[in-house]
């Protein structure tokens, strides 16, 4: 090999130097970043899945509301057409005590002439 140029010591402690360097760069550095890039897909699929179960929440309080509001709704309409019909009755016991009493006034005014 040296006929080549290659001295085989030399090669041997690249070789030795280049595992060495490997090994240290996989121990620090690659299996954190592997681990770092892990604990974060992990922290995105945690918010997706709670930003999923937020959504579900909000449309059941959405429909929920949506439900209250609609009773609500219905309560005062029944309310508005109660005092319409209470009022609609007044006005006719008041019109019908005044013709009442119109009636006897033109009878009390009849026999006095």
């Amino acid at each position: 090999m040296e006929a080549l140029g290659i001295d085989g010591k030399f090669l041997l402690g690249q070789i030795v130097n280049f595992l060495i360097l490997f090994g240290a760069l996989s121990y620090f550095l690659y299996k954190p970043v592997l681990r770092m890039l892990n604990d974060r897909r992990q922290a995105i699929a945690d918010s997706v899945e709670n930003i999923n179960k937020i959504n579900r929440d909000l449309a059941e309080t959405d429909a929920k509301t949506r439900e209250e509001l609609d009773k609500a709704q219905k309560e005062a309409r029944a309310i508005l057409d109660e005092a319409t019909k209470l009022a609609s009755d007044q006005k006719k016991k008041i019109i019908d005590e005044a013709q009442t009493q119109s009636d006897r006034i033109i009878d009390s005014a009849k026999k006095r002439s």
